[in-house]
């Protein structure tokens, strides 16, 4: 009887074992819970052992448009540049503010540092930005920094607990000039939309209208100058959305319009400027400020700064361009530097990042060897000897004079003209426009 106790005990211990070993075999192969971050702001790391990034990782926003199946392919005498190419990040969602871990990002003290960040993100064509500023910096110094750019700009700000840093997360927009010039030097065509691609085989076009491009970097202000006379002869200056139709405009405010409407406002100009001078080599960038219209009045306007040589200076083609039928061209705001072209133009201090000359060698613009065209007249009876002797010559179809500090009316020309013994066709459209001292004189034939 006892043993049979015993027995049954024994029983009962395996069996109890035997569940209990099978018990623990589940548990230890059953699938662990996935931790909740909740954390307000913080952004986790991907894997345990992985270390929070210093900066959020900028992403481009993405495109609301199917991505383009058009590949370009630069003509023959057009190849990218063979620097290196930059890598662009795969597009992903834009970060929200509650995204970004502000615990790791850059922190400013120094308004130059901070300006220096955005040029640099510029220069990448950074989507968005995250960082921290010491109180040293202001949240005005924030937002006069920001003028280094000429795109659209969103941003939002707040407190860290425990610091007095501001924490910003800064979004920007580019325009489709600067995304076109960038697509071309970096080769990264699928950043571009439907229109940008577009756009992009028309400034190709434009190019081979350059000449070689071995021969870009020796002659530099030909270059610009074809790109300025073609903006000129091929855009008309239209402040609207709409034409006299009544038919919406495409991006009139930009290069898209600039080539597909061939028209636009100030910005139209300064962003096809812009694409043009890069996709060439050039550095060039927009500044927007105000500058006074025919009736004298202040309007906000939109022109750029273009690097020759070691010299920034300021070239302005929409006032270059006088719009006037066969759409004639001036050279009076060519390559000019900051005194002369502070009469009629202003611009807050914050907006002039780059160190535009106060004083420019007329080697730069008008007047240039390499522009034997474009005549200098110092008294008006050397501007009347060379004027004749411009206009009778048989090869003239137009003529650009400037006149140093002097000026002469139109009936004082047409007074001389009577007394010339020559004709042409149609006769001669004459424009002036005026610059500090000096004023400038075009003449161009009529058919």
């Amino acid at each position: 009887m006892r043993q049979q106790r015993r027995k049954r005990i024994v029983w009962i211990i395996l069996a109890i074992i035997i569940a209990a070993l099978l018990l623990t075999g589940l548990l230890y192969n059953r699938p662990l819970p996935v931790r909740e971050w909740v954390g307000k702001g913080v952004t986790p790391s991907p894997t345990p052992t992985q270390p929070a990034s210093p900066t959020p990782t900028p992403a481009p926003t993405p495109s609301h448009m199917p991505p383009p199946t058009y590949t370009p392919s630069p003509p023959p005498t057009y190849t990218p540049s063979p620097s290196p190419k930059p890598v662009i990040p795969t597009p992903q969602p834009a970060m929200t503010f509650e995204d970004v871990d502000f615990v790791g990002a850059d922190r400013y003290s120094s308004l130059t540092d901070l300006r220096a960040s955005f040029l640099d993100a510029r220069a990448k064509l950074m989507a968005q930005v995250a960082f921290r500023l010491d109180k040293a910096i202001t949240l005005d110094d924030f937002t006069s920094a920001l003028a280094v750019f000429d795109g659209s700009i969103e941003y939002a700000y707040g407190t860290m607990s425990g610091s007095d840093d501001l924490c910003v997360l800064v979004s920007f927009r580019y325009t489709p000039g600067t995304r076109i010039a960038h697509a071309y030097k970096t080769g990264q065509y699928d950043i571009l939309s439907d229109a940008e691609s577009r756009v992009l085989n028309a400034a190709l076009e434009c190019l081979q209208t350059l000449g070689s491009e071995e021969l870009w970097p020796e002659h530099p202000l030909l270059i610009e100058r074809k790109i300025h006379d073609y903006l000129c002869a091929n855009m008309r200056y239209f402040d609207d959305k709409t034409n006299n139709s009544g038919t919406a405009l495409r991006d009139y405010q930009t290069a898209i319009g600039a080539f597909d409407d061939k028209r636009g406002n100030c910005m139209a100009y300064a962003d096809a400027f812009l694409m043009l001078a890069r996709m060439a080599g050039f550095e060039c960038d927009t500044i927007i400020g105000e500058a006074k219209n025919e009736n004298g009045e202040w309007i906000g306007h939109a022109w750029n700064m273009i690097r020759i040589d070691e010299q920034w200076l300021m070239c302005d083609v929409t006032y270059d361009d006088l719009d006037s039928p066969p759409f004639t061209r001036g050279y009076a705001y060519f390559n000019i530097d900051e005194l002369t072209i502070k009469p009629d133009h202003r611009w807050a201090p914050e907006a002039m990042y780059r160190p535009v000359a106060s004083e420019s060698s007329e080697r730069y613009g008008f007047g240039n060897s390499e522009f034997p065209d474009l005549k200098t007249a110092t008294s008006e009876s050397g501007f009347r000897t060379n004027l004749e002797s411009a206009l009778s010559a048989a090869y003239t179809r137009d003529a650009w004079f400037m006149l140093e500090g002097f000026s002469v009316t139109i009936e004082r020309i047409q007074e001389w003209m009577q007394d010339w013994d020559w004709s042409k066709p149609g006769g001669w459209l004459m424009i002036h426009q005026e610059l500090g001292a000096n004023q400038y004189w075009t003449f161009h034939i009529m058919d």
